[in-house]
């Protein structure tokens, strides 16, 4: 039975008669469905801690995965992975800190002015970019574009894109669900490209299967086709990945939006071996890491639980590394990791160039 759904539609039904609080309609409305309102709200909160650093706890990283990471730099001076992942604790609620404005500049400028595609390109693919991707780790963006652009892809990425409206869901604002989705369509129509990319799969399965219910069938046949990321690594050759990558013994953690959602839960470890990669999965810890959207908040114990479950027993596996697809998750598994005390970082696959 497809729950997800079942779940938006009750969360409307009930937002019908006890509407969300003015603080989040605020949220919803005009902060993330303007992409620079988001930005530059998100600016002032990593003001602090740019000046600060030492406010926030960082992950450990083994000597192993620090010596990798220094020898991809010292090879490719545009590669940068946010390993470290920066957090704020305030009794047991964790606050993923964001990027700074300086590492978001630095991905959208090789977007804009920096591509390098190999010979004989292969046509031109868009991107949306999620905004908790864009908030906290936006050299994932750039390093997929590097991915496509070694494959022979040119990417058009739309850096004003509003927010997919998988948050207007979660909290039951249908009008600011809708609002999104009018953006996302009036941004996106008759596109000079066929597809675009998503490399989060909540935002993928938004577009894909709700926005048909509040868009008409003239807006939905401007639009370019939505592809998941999974979905065209499994369709492409193998990129020239960094042969450092291979030295790790590394963990998929696959999303609840991707394997129970959209029902996907062997295509990305697939797809890692093709690349060469060391991939270990973990059926006994599969399922939800306890982020959940707005989960890890309202409960944070039950989902510090189910990510340190998981976190040691990749530990007990000798894992150096985890993967994802998911910014959410990364967010959440990473702080476990630092309560902890496991040097088990979490990134973004699109980090790895």
């Amino acid at each position: 039975m497809a729950t997800v759904p079942i779940f938006e539609a009750m969360r409307f039904e009930v937002a019908r008669k006890h509407p969300p609080s003015w603080h989040l309609r605020w949220l919803m409305r005009w902060i993330l469905a303007e992409r620079g309102n988001t930005r530059f709200i998100v600016g002032l909160g990593a003001l602090p801690f740019s000046l600060l650093p030492w406010i926030a706890k960082r992950v450990s990283v083994s000597g192993k995965l620090r010596s990798v990471i220094a020898e991809i730099s010292c090879n490719r001076p545009k590669f940068t992975s946010n390993i470290y992942s920066p957090t704020l604790f305030l009794g047991k609620t964790e606050f993923p800190l964001p990027a700074s404005s300086l590492t978001r500049n630095r991905a959208y400028d090789y977007i804009r002015n920096q591509q390098n595609v190999v010979q004989p390109e292969h046509g031109t693919i868009g991107y949306f970019l999620d905004c908790l991707t864009d908030v906290h780790y936006p050299g994932a963006f750039a390093g997929t574009v590097r991915l496509l652009n070694s494959l022979g892809f040119r990417v058009e990425a739309e850096l004003d894109s509003p927010c997919c409206g998988a948050s207007a869901l979660n909290t039951g604002d249908e009008r600011a669900f809708e609002k999104m989705a009018r953006s996302y369509a009036k941004l996106f129509a008759n596109a000079p490209y066929e597809r675009v990319l998503f490399t989060n799969p909540t935002c993928y399965k938004t577009v894909k299967e709700r926005y048909p219910e509040v868009l008409d069938d003239e807006e939905l046949s401007s639009l370019p086709e939505p592809v998941l990321d999974v979905e065209l690594y499994a369709q492409l050759p193998a990129p020239p990945l960094h042969p450092a990558w291979n030295e790790l013994n590394i963990a998929w953690h696959n999303p609840c939006a991707l394997g129970y959602a959209l029902g996907d839960r062997t295509t990305a470890p697939s797809v890692l071996r093709k690349w060469g990669l060391n991939v270990t999965e973990f059926p006994e810890v599969e399922g939800c890491c306890g982020y959940g959207g707005m989960f890890y908040l309202r409960y944070p114990e039950f989902a510090a639980e189910q990510s340190a479950r998981k976190l040691k027993a990749w530990r007990d596996a000798g894992i150096d590394l985890a993967l994802t697809c998911s910014a959410g998750c990364i967010g959440h598994i990473n702080a476990t990791a630092i309560r902890e005390r496991i040097a088990i970082p979490t990134i973004h696959w699109g980090e790895l160039w």
